[in-house]
């Protein structure tokens, strides 16, 4: 009868443990969209930086997507702070919604362009690569598990 219990008890461990890998995956490909989004175009981003307000600018929500603010035009130098997106991030649950925008007057011309701009489309282009950085997260994840299985299963 101990060993029943023994296995419940593995089982129930496991189905928690890869509810909780499960969870850092989406929480660690948020924070690298987030990164991609904010990835300066000199570091191979798309993120075009001239005084850095843009990218201040970013903001993350559970409940709605972070407005526009028609009086945010930057012009003086700003610097992007990521502890208030990573708390977010890192509050979030499964199942629950994640909003990540700008707040910049300018941020949707710069995405989409105008007339005379070309779009940089930098949060498109992040976004579209969700599946790979999701994928590149399962294998980390894995790694992890397949490297603690190993210390645990290892004979003298």
């Amino acid at each position: 009868m101990a060993s029943n219990l023994t296995f419940a008890t593995d089982v129930d461990n496991w189905c928690r443990q890869a509810e909780e890998r499960l969870l850092a995956v989406f929480r660690m490909s948020a924070q690298d969209v987030v990164s991609e989004m904010q990835k300066p175009v000199g570091a191979g981003g798309n993120m075009p930086i001239d005084f850095g307000f843009l990218r201040a600018s970013i903001r993350a929500s559970n409940d709605s997507m972070p407005q526009i603010d028609p009086s945010a035009k930057g012009g003086a130098p700003a610097v992007y702070n990521p502890r208030e997106v990573n708390l977010v991030i890192a509050g979030t649950e499964l199942g629950q919604p994640l909003y990540i925008g700008y707040t910049a007057a300018y941020a949707t011309y710069l995405e989409y362009g105008t007339s005379k701009m070309a779009p940089r489309a930098f949060v498109r282009l992040a976004a579209m690569q969700w599946p790979q950085i999701v994928d590149r997260n399962i294998v980390k994840a894995k790694n992890t598990v397949l490297n603690g299985f190993a210390r645990l299963t290892k004979y003298d």
